[in-house]
């Protein structure tokens, strides 16, 4: 299935964001003791919360796509999400107001309280939090889901992209304290050039389809 793939590109393709906005995390989860089994457990959280929304983008999507001209919409739609996510990832626009500040605000909170948990449990729930956090590369990742158009495969979708992410998190965290704000800042960028490229050319499929 294509969007296996599809999914795994995204998440090395955003795995430089991921490093840039996640490590900080990533560096948190792996700190102390059984620090493998710390950082697994926020890592599986993190993808159960991507599952979770997986199935909901593929169930929409299924909804949605009830003839193939409406497929490829959604296909297309999902490539502008990508594109707008990219732009956003990178700062060049700024959409803050679009995802909802006052829930984020909270599971800002929320995550804060988890970090003074320094159990497994703590560390899984510190990832589920960190994965309802707004984040534009989830939000191209979405799109991808909802593109399958079924929820099965959009959870399957969210589920490879939440664990392709790890290798980069787990180096983030490990590795994070080497980088200054301004090395993070290019990681960054170059991560949302390669979300918006790969919007494009999913966009570019769907017209060779037709």
């Amino acid at each position: 299935m294509d969007w296996i793939v599809t999914a795994v590109v995204l998440a090395i393709g955003g795995s430089l964001h991921c490093m840039g906005m996640c490590g900080g995390f990533a560096m948190l989860a792996h700190a102390g003791g059984r620090a493998g089994q710390r950082f697994l457990a926020y890592g599986l959280g993190k993808t159960f919360v991507y599952v979770a929304l997986g199935i909901v983008a593929g169930a929409v999507g299924q909804a949605v796509s009830v003839t193939p001209v409406a497929s490829r919409t959604l296909r297309v739609v999902a490539g502008i999400v990508m594109i707008v996510s990219g732009l956003q990832l990178g700062g060049w626009v700024a959409l803050e107001r679009l995802y909802m500040p006052r829930a984020a605000g909270r599971i800002v909170d929320a995550l804060a309280s988890r970090l003074r948990q320094a159990s497994v449990a703590g560390r899984f729930a510190m990832g589920a939090l960190n994965g309802l956090l707004p984040c534009g590369l989830l939000y191209a990742a979405l799109g991808g889901a909802a593109a399958t158009a079924l929820w099965w495969e959009g959870a399957l979708f969210m589920a490879v992209f939440g664990l392709a992410t790890l290798p980069a998190l787990l180096l983030a965290a490990q590795f994070g304290r080497l980088l200054d704000a301004d090395r993070r800042q290019v990681l960054i960028r170059v991560g949302a050039i390669m979300v918006i490229a790969f919007g494009v050319l999913l966009i570019v499929r769907v017209g060779h389809q037709m």
